[in-house]
């Protein structure tokens, strides 16, 4: 995989500006999704996209340079249906990038980021609209993820971390006999199905374009809570995911940039009182698991981790400058989230995340 130069180096974005195009009440939603080879399932995507029952949206596909033809393939439903756009990148920019460009291209009040491997029912964003444009703090909603295989199983319901920067599933995996069918506050939606008041990311940002992908979705949320903004689960706006989130192999590539963007973003987004407290155990728990990926002789995947963690300590020049913003921008002091949305730790989960999975 090339990962593209930095986003202010490739391609001059277009401006993220307000735009209300209809009452708050009934918004444009715009639907963005990345798609990169995704030929076996973008096109199923689409099609349950422009079905659903929702009358006000556009579809926006941003492909990252792919050669499968599902471009092609995309095009041609584009031609027959005026709500689909396709834009093409001449390079493989990454998830986070062309996240961005593809809200940039957008006139939504809402915009909803989707997985090319998901399909939505048909009540889908009429639901997400339900739940996130009645309540003015409500920043972002996750929709209900199930497995796409499986459909009685949760594939996730959102996400929490605890104060060291560990992130834990909401539900994966387990059958869902409706125990998350209230709408609650998570600390983090999943990138596969979620939505985003444009408003919201005006005040907060859009994704990092420095991450490229993994953990650009959780640095976004904890933005939007420092910004003031709630993000919540929204129960009843489905959502099948083909590629479950509790797939836990690592290539190289991954276990870097899941190292590198976690570290970064506790060094972005936390007071510096509590990055001098926490990112400490952060950066010993990843070193630990790249010593145990190490020990298991997956050599490459253990200095991949140790790589992604020394990155941003070493040269932490263009993390500060965009700390500098984020707290700039900040509304809410860390205590109001810690023991809300941040959970305190256990020594379960440490030892399970250590020893088991990627943090």
């Amino acid at each position: 995989m090339r990962l593209a130069p930095s986003a202010e180096q490739s391609i001059k974005f277009p401006s993220l500006t307000e735009r209300r195009i209809l009452p708050f009440d009934t918004p444009l939603v715009s639907v963005v999704i990345v798609n990169y080879n995704g030929k076996s399932f973008v096109e199923k995507c689409v099609k349950s996209v422009l079905d659903s029952d929702f009358p006000l949206l556009e579809t926006i596909v941003i492909d990252n340079a792919s050669t499968d033809g599902s471009t092609q393939a995309l095009e041609r439903i584009g031609e027959k249906d005026g709500r689909l756009i396709v834009i093409r990148n001449r390079i493989n920019y990454g998830f986070a990038v062309a996240n961005n460009i593809g809200v940039g291209l957008s006139k939504g009040d809402l915009v909803l980021f989707l997985n090319p491997d998901t399909t939505v029912e048909s009540s889908c964003i009429s639901e997400l609209v339900n739940v996130i444009c009645p309540d003015r703090w409500i920043g972002a909603a996750q929709c209900k993820i199930l497995t796409m295989d499986d459909p009685s199983l949760i594939d996730s319901a959102g996400h929490f971390i605890d104060v060291f920067g560990v992130s834990f599933l909401i539900g994966s995996l387990e059958k869902d006999r409706g125990q998350y069918d209230r709408v609650a506050d998570i600390f983090g939606a999943l990138g596969a199905a979620f939505a985003v008041k444009r408003s919201a990311l005006l005040a907060a940002g859009l994704f990092d374009p420095d991450f490229f992908m993994y953990f650009e979705e959780t640095d976004l949320c904890w933005r939007l809570w420092l910004a003031g903004y709630r993000i919540v689960l929204a129960p009843r706006s489905i959502v099948y995911h083909k590629g479950a989130s509790s797939t836990r192999t690592l290539s190289n590539v991954k276990a870097y940039l899941l190292s590198r963007n976690r570290v970064a973003s506790i060094m972005k987004n936390y007071e510096l009182k509590n990055v001098v407290r926490y990112l400490p155990v952060h950066l010993m728990i990843l070193f630990s698991f790249a010593l145990v990926k190490i020990g298991r002789r997956e050599l490459a995947v253990g200095l991949s981790i140790a790589r992604g963690v020394t990155e941003p300590i070493l040269s932490p020049g263009n993390v500060i400058r965009k700390r500098r913003l984020v707290q700039s921008r900040r509304l809410v002091p860390d205590s109001m989230l810690i023991g809300h949305v941040i959970k305190n730790p256990s020594l379960t989960r440490f030892i399970e995340t250590v020893s088991k999975r990627p943090p």
